[in-house]
């Protein structure tokens, strides 16, 4: 886990974005795509702040956003750009 803050801290430097973004960019070059549930329950967050970022990101250009099958509110997301 410390090496994925660490990771985390370099794309926050880098890139100009908040740290739960930076974790999530972490956590999607690790293996992308994921789901936005796995990543909170990874993170031990509420699925709407992951939610939140995931929505920023993709304005961003970072990452592509879909709905999960079925009812979930959930959202799949794929790294378009490496950070």
């Amino acid at each position: 886990m410390d090496d994925l803050i660490d990771q985390a801290g370099r794309i926050v430097a880098a890139h100009g974005v908040d740290a739960l973004e930076g974790l999530v960019l972490a956590l999607l070059a690790e293996r992308s795509p994921q789901a936005t549930g796995t990543l909170a329950r990874r993170m031990a967050l509420e699925h709407a702040l992951v939610r939140r970022s995931a929505s920023r990101l993709e304005e961003a250009g970072w990452i592509a956003c879909e709905p999960s099958s079925g009812r979930s509110p959930g959202m799949r997301l794929t790294l378009l750009e490496s950070p």
